[in-house]
């Protein structure tokens, strides 16, 4: 996996330094962390939501009975590929009590600011070895998305005139007017 990521670091550089743009769904937070940048809230909510939500309802329950009716969690966090792992040693084995709860809510996105730390390193050292460091440095997560794989736009026009339509649809049928309003 170590050599595929920083192979993919190098592929990444390279549409940089071509123009050849590669066709990337990262998540912002990822682009964020290539170039150093640090993550914020929405970043987190965009990869987890569920968790955010979870920890948001933690710190604001109004009291120690309604926590411990509502919440049986201990200080463990799920990785993307559903690994339980445990934010402090034994987390597994320690219940997040009231009293804890703002703990576990700043570990748990702590774990998540930092849970591909590894393999966007990987990707970091592949990109360098194409793009130097410091013209790495110049973009911000934003900027480096769209250096490597273009800009993420559809025309809507050119698959309007270009769309087929089979069987009882047609470009006059109410549903796919209502497609392209959506679309527009």
């Amino acid at each position: 996996q170590c050599e595929a990521l920083v192979f993919l670091g190098r592929m990444m550089g390279m549409s940089m330094r071509s123009s050849t743009f590669l066709p990337l769904r990262l998540a912002p937070a990822v682009w964020k962390q290539i170039v150093g940048q640090n993550v914020t809230r929405d970043d987190i909510l965009g990869v987890d939501l569920l968790s955010f939500n979870m920890t948001e309802a933690m710190t604001e329950s109004p009291d120690r009975s309604q926590f411990d009716m509502t919440f049986d969690q201990t200080f463990t966090g799920v990785t993307a590929d559903q690994r339980l792992c445990p934010l402090v040693p034994y987390g597994e084995r320690i219940k997040v009590t009231y009293g804890r709860r703002n703990t576990y809510s700043s570990l748990l996105r702590e774990f998540r600011n930092h849970e591909f730390r590894e393999q966007v390193d990987l990707i970091r050292k592949g990109m360098v070895d194409v793009v130097p460091n410091p013209a790495l440095m110049l973009f911000d997560g934003p900027e480096l998305e769209k250096a490597v794989c273009g800009v993420n736009s559809v025309d809507i026009a050119l698959l309007k005139r270009h769309t087929v339509y089979q069987g009882r649809y047609s470009e006059s049928h109410q549903v796919i007017q209502y497609f392209w309003e959506v679309r527009v």
